[in-house]
């Protein structure tokens, strides 16, 4: 499982990390795969309000190109500002997306919501908000 924050500020670093994920998956032989997180990526086929950018495009591109498939297209991800949208994302190769239940939960210290898997989640527990900074992260493999 990858967990990944793409920053909104540009394709490049989008397409950067996607490359990462497709070499990392290459490179360990995983058969199976699945990334969660924020892409900050908005494309027609998956975005709440059908909205598109240049980043949703790339992503729409890659998932075809990798046979990755998005568990989670429509799902409201985000509320911010009054306004809903898609851009957390849920996504696994394609030979087990019938195996993968999720669940997005609204959470209290966040305008994303949460990401469960399993057995749906009865009472939301209260956690202690993590940042974390992916690029301290970054290893060649």
């Amino acid at each position: 499982m990858t967990m990944v924050h793409l920053q909104p500020c540009d394709v490049c670093h989008l397409e950067e990390r996607l490359d990462f994920i497709t070499d990392t998956v290459k490179k360990q032989k995983w058969k199976h795969c699945i990334t969660v997180g924020d892409t900050n990526a908005k494309h027609s086929t998956f975005d709440v309000r059908h909205q598109e950018d240049r980043r949703g495009k790339l992503l729409h591109q890659w998932l075809a190109d990798n046979d990755v498939m998005m568990l989670n297209p429509g799902e409201v991800t985000c509320f911010r500002k009054g306004h809903a949208s898609t851009i957390d994302h849920v996504l696994c190769s394609s030979n087990v997306v019938q195996e993968i239940e999720h669940q997005m939960t609204a959470t209290a210290t966040s305008d994303h919501f949460g990401t469960h898997f399993g057995k749906p989640v009865p009472n939301q527990i209260e956690t202690k908000s993590m940042i974390c900074d992916i690029d301290k992260f970054d290893v060649d493999l």
